[in-house]
This record gives structure tokens, sequence and C-alpha cells, in this order.
């Protein structure tokens, strides 16, 4: 992003400047205040860009670090700036069923210093009435934030953060994610708490998140870049079945509006042991400390730190725990006054662009992976990470040649984090995606609003050999043997142009290919031979129909009785219904492919199904 400086002309010569003063200074002014203007404008419009990205597509392009520089730049620039548009809330859609929230969900200030933690612990020790301060450190889960209204132990609704005064109605997507419901009648507490606003975070914690990838790939879809995209755009979805099996999870750190407002909770302390009476996910994580100076407090949450691995997180949450002092601390216009977001510069590491390569898929779609120079992160050896598509070269400016910056997103799956654009030499040319496919050199596509580039030339060798690496995968008939190299003899050879030509080889062939000697032909020809017994639900998953995964196959499977069945549009459209409109319609685009109907109807004839 760029950030203009001060005005050079300003400086040219000590003479021209006193004399010029008087003449130009209100039009100084002026132009500075027009330039602050438009710099505000544009900041606004890629903040809301980046947010569309996030929250509605799930599909950032940039890192969380790199959003946080945005934000505080627009805070910068709005300083001072009457009225400030920038929105309290994290979520700007306005789509859908509003829910208002009894107390506005504000957003939290942040740090990236231990001097701003000082600072932040001298301003509540110079209105606490005591040396001694308790805080609260909690894990930052790194999700979506909801607020949730509990009625007499019964679940009443759900709503994101959205503007900060209403979000957007969530209700059916976290029940589908959690039971919340307790016993309400049995609770001994007095005065007892009748309503409440719960105020919280969706995530997916990393194990559910890989799961969730290797679901993805088996059903032909992009893997999910980072665990935050995936739980923003889950609590979106209309189709409750792939929210319950997104693997999401739920915990509360925080309350709005409470009735009575005398069962109000006295503490933070006080508020979690609440929730744990009462079966509600809280933040196990937490520590409380009692200081009376900052080093202490700093200490405490490097401490906290070193814990971050097992959840997705993004620093660590510091309160006061009473809420007393809470109340006399305040709020401030987007944040309250008695909390503070300390977070953490991703590692980095720079390193030199060498290459974009384009890999193509099994459906088509080319993925553009960076190629740099290895760096170290994590105790990994890095040299390539994915890019979204072309959309994201063209707004980074990746050009070959460049410095840039390499981080991992999520601390799992490495990614481009910036340019270092003043170590750009004269000799670095801006870059061009290629025009025709790298495998077969039919002319590509460009498709939707971010220029994904696609090859529509159905047998194309990449696309045949990743159709039938699919085709053969763990999660399809798993038949050992057909790896990468294997995929591609087969492929270049001739003797398989589509997967289901497995079924009509021979030894003899097998032993045609170069490095294959007998041994190794018979055992492939048993492997083939022996998936032929696959479930239903597996060869589903090896036609890789889209959007498709373990999960759906599963459905499909239990709607279906032969493979056959697939090809009937009478039985296909009353079963394609359990995966939801979108899905179903991508499913019947795929089987109405004269080349997917017949490997369909010639795979029909070899398998023994049960």
């Amino acid at each position: 992003m760029e950030i203009f400086a001060n005005s050079n002309f300003r400086s040219v010569t000590a003479l021209i400047v006193l004399v010029f003063a008087a003449l130009s200074s209100s039009r100084i002014l002026a132009s500075e205040a027009q330039t602050s203007l438009e710099q505000i404008e544009r900041l606004r419009a890629e903040i809301e860009y980046h947010d569309t990205l996030y929250f509605r597509d799930a599909a950032p392009e940039i890192t969380d670090y790199e959003y946080d520089l945005l934000k505080l730049e627009l805070q910068r620039l709005e300083a001072g700036m009457t009225p400030s548009k920038s929105a309290i809330g994290d979520d700007r859609s306005t789509r859908g069923d509003q829910v208002a929230h009894g107390r506005p969900m504000l957003s939290l200030s942040k740090a990236y210093s231990d001097d701003e933690v000082t600072t932040f612990f001298d301003q509540v020790a110079e209105v606490a009435s005591e040396g001694v301060v308790t805080f609260s450190l909690e894990l930052k889960f790194d999700g979506v934030a909801v607020s949730v209204v509990m009625d007499r132990g019964q679940y009443i609704s759900a709503a994101t953060r959205g503007n900060g005064a209403s979000g957007e109605n969530i209700t059916a997507q976290i029940g589908a994610v959690r039971s919340l419901n307790y016993e309400w009648g049995f609770d001994s507490t007095r005065p007892r708490i009748e309503r409440i606003e719960l105020r919280g975070e969706v995530y997916l914690s990393h194990q559910a998140f890989d799961v969730l990838n290797e679901d993805r790939i088996a059903a032909g879809d992009e893997p999910f870049r980072h665990p935050r995209s995936v739980a923003a755009g889950s609590v979106k979805l209309e189709n409750l079945t792939t929210v319950a099996g997104r693997g999401l999870s739920l915990v509360f750190h925080g309350w709005g509006e409470v009735h009575p407002a005398t069962a109000e909770p006295e503490t933070i302390m006080d508020f979690r042991r609440w929730l744990e009476a009462r079966g509600l996910p809280s933040v196990a994580q937490a520590r409380f400390l009692p200081t009376e100076n900052a080093t202490e407090l700093n200490e405490a949450v490097a401490v906290l730190q070193a814990t971050l691995s097992d959840y997705p997180t993004d620093g660590i949450v510091i309160k006061v725990d009473s809420v007393a002092l809470q109340r006399e601390l305040g709020v401030g216009p987007t944040a309250p006054r008695w909390a503070l977001a300390r977070k953490f510069a991703p590692p980095r590491a720079e390193a030199v662009l060498r290459d974009i390569v384009w890999q193509v898929g099994r459906t088509g779609t080319l993925t553009p992976v960076a190629e740099f120079d290895p760096v170290v992160l994590g105790g990994a050896t890095i040299r390539r990470a994915s890019l979204s598509n072309a959309r994201e070269i063209e707004r980074r400016d990746l050009r070959i040649g460049d410095t840039v910056w390499v981080e991992k997103a999520g601390e799992i799956i490495p990614q481009i984090a910036g340019v270092l654009f003043d170590q750009r030499g004269a000799e670095v040319v801006p870059y061009r995606p290629p025009t025709i496919c790298p495998s077969c050199a039919k002319t590509l596509e460009q498709v939707g609003e971010n220029n994904q580039l696609v090859c529509g030339n159905y047998g194309c060798e990449d696309q045949v050999v990743q159709r039938l690496l699919h085709f053969g995968s763990k999660d399809g008939l798993h038949i050992r043997g057909i790896g990468p190299a294997m995929a591609r003899r087969l492929v270049s050879s001739g003797l398989v142009r589509g997967p289901d030509d497995l079924y009509g080889l021979s030894t003899e062939q097998f032993e045609e290919l170069p490095g294959v000697g007998h041994k190794t032909a018979l055992r492939l020809l048993n492997e083939v031979e022996r998936s032929r017994d696959a479930s239903l639900d597996r060869w589903i998953i090896a036609f890789g129909l889209p959007g498709v995964g373990k999960t759906g196959a599963k459905q499909l499977a239990d709607e279906f009785k032969t493979l056959s069945d697939l090809l009937d549009a009478a039985q296909r459209q009353e079963a394609l219904s359990v995966l939801g409109p979108a899905t179903a319609e991508q499913v019947e685009a795929h089987l109405s492919r004269p080349e997917v109907r017949a490997m369909i109807a010639r795979s029909a004839e070899v398998v023994h199904l049960r």
C-alpha cells in the first residue's frame, strides 16, 4: 500500500519558502487534505475488497498481518478527521436477516510491541485504586466473532459481529456447530442469570483444517488456505449439513447484555466458572495474573505465546479481570480501554522469486505456484508457495526476480506475504500469465472475476494424469503403485486416456512401460483387479464429481444402488438434492459431458458392487 510522504517541494530553498509562503500555504493545506482524503478512500476500498474475499468468499489474498497494517494506516489517516467512516465490526455484510446486539460488539485495540503493552498497563494502573491489578490473559482465537443469546438455559439466537450494532443472523449455523442448551431450572445461583449475550469465536482447529482439506482435495476442490477463512465462510452457508461437517469449534470469552443486571459477573474469572459449571465452551488456556508492574505482564504474555500451537491463534488478549475497574476505564469509539490484543508479527523470510509455474488440475483449472530461493520457517525448508489465481499476481504486482516476503499462513501453508519494492531492479519486468496451456498448448480461457485460467481440452495430458491419480488415490479406489511417475508413464505411452482404461490392460502392456518388470506388472495388475470390489462411495469419489468429497459421496451412495444410476436423469435429480443446490448444479453440469458419461458407463461394466 502506497503511503504518501510529506511534500518535498516545500524544502527546495528557504528563500522560495519565505517569498511564497503566504501565497501558497492555503493551497498546500488544501492539497494535503485532498491527498489524505484520496488515500483514505483508496484504503477503505482496499479493505472492503479484502473483507469481501475474507468473509464472503473465504479466499483471502493477503495475510492477517498485512490486513492489520492496512487498518492501522487507515486509522492513522483518519485521526483528527470528522466524522470517521471506519466500521467498528469486521464483517460488513448486510445480507439476510439482521440481529441487533444488546450491547455493541466492539473491536480490540492492538499492540505489536512490549512498549505498547507497558503503555496500556500504565493507563490501567493510573485508574486503579490499588497497586496490584489482576489481568486475564487468553489466547486470541483466529476465527470469526459471534454473539449468542441464551434465555433460561435455552439457545435463542446467534449473530456475526456485523457493524458492531447488529450482525447477520446465523442462528441455524451455530446450532449445527454444537448444542448449547443447559439445565437452567436446576441452577441454584443467586442472583440467577436469566438472559445473557455470550460473546465468542467460531474457529477451526489445525487438525480439523487438515482433515477438511484432505476431503476437498479428494473432491477436486482447491484446498483452503487458512482456517480463519473457513470459519468466516462456513457460518454464512445455508447448507447446514455442510456446516456441521466442517469440524468447527466454538469458544466463549466474554459477554454483552445480562438480565437481570444484578446477576452480571463481577470478574472474568467468575464468568469462566459460570461457563464451566454449565458445560459451555470457555477459553481453557486462560491465565490470571495479579501484578503491579508491566515487566511481569510482558513476561507472562511471552510464556503464553509459546503455547500457540494446537489452535489457530493470532495473539494474546489482555483484559482487566475486575468488571468494576473495567467500568471505570470505560470504552473508546471502537474498543474498550480495559482490553488489548497483543499481536505478533508472523515469522517471515526474504527470498528471490525465481519463477511462476502453472499446474493443470484434473478439472482443467490452472493454479500458479511461486518458486523462490529456499528459506527456513518453523523448522521446515520452503521453496514453493501456491498463489490463488492470475488476479492475485496482478494485484500484488509479482514479477520474476522480485525479492519477496515468505511466511506461513496460520503457521501452516507457505505463502507470499509481500514484495520488497525498494529492492526491485530495473531489469525486472511485469509478469504476463500464459495464454496457452503448458501441457497441451491449447488456448486458455479466463473464467470469473478473478481471471481464473482454464484449459477446456478434456484430453489434455496433465488433466488425464491428475484424473488418474485421483481415481487411484487413497480416498478413491486406493490403487497402490500408481503414483505421479507411473501415472505419467501410463498416459504418455497412450495406454491410458481415461482411468477406466486401466481395466483393459494386460501384464504384457504394463511390462512395456519404462522401468516396469514382470513382478511390478503383476503387482499393478492385481491392484487394479482388487479395486473392482471397492464400495460405491469410493467409486463416486474416484469419478471426481465437483464439490463431492467423502461426506457427499457417502450421501450419494445411500441414494444410488449402482454406478449406472448416475446416468439416469430421473434418479439423479432426486439423489443430488442431498448435496444442496449449488453442488448439485455443478455435478449435473459435469455429468452432462459426453466424456464423463462414457467413462462412467464403461466403469459400470467392470465394477463388482455387492
